[in-house]
């Protein structure tokens, strides 16, 4: 018997709804788009610390390099080892050991502790987007994360 849309549909639905849990659909967008835009940053954070440590022999190492870099103002400046920095609390890893439980506020506090002026430019052309930093000011050049 073939599947029919409704059928497909509403297994997609209570898929979703499993998945979301305890929280309102309509609420579950403020958890999913943190969710991926933070997955994204740490994922080529995570690529790029994979690089150094290639380079350096060890993850150690690598972390140690862009932490110091991080701490003077190198990377912010646009000059570091990587395009740009994601503290700890904020990276994939820290978010998926969190759990559900204050899952929003962490959220919340992950995507406040990405730098603001940084995460603006840079993570916008994550995506190939451009987009201004603030009102009236330059657009970000589109290729600045891309390889």
């Amino acid at each position: 018997m073939p599947l029919d849309i409704t059928t497909l549909e509403s297994w997609l639905w209570d898929a979703a709804c499993a998945i979301r849990g305890p929280v309102d659909a309509p609420k579950f967008k403020d958890y999913i788009l943190p969710l991926v835009f933070l997955k994204r940053l740490s994922d080529v954070f995570e690529d790029e610390i994979d690089r150094l440590a290639e380079e350096y022999g060890q993850r150690k190492t690598a972390l140690s390099l862009v932490e110091a870099e991080r701490d003077q103002g190198i990377i912010a400046g646009g000059r570091g080892s990587v395009r740009f920095y994601i503290p700890e609390e904020a990276r994939w890893e820290s978010i998926r050991r969190h759990g559900q439980i204050g899952l929003g506020q962490y959220l919340t506090d992950a995507v406040r502790a990405v730098p603001g002026r940084i995460l603006a430019c840079k993570a916008s052309s994550i995506w190939s987007i451009s987009t201004p930093l603030l009102p009236g000011s330059a657009s970000c050049p589109m290729n600045i994360l891309l390889n």
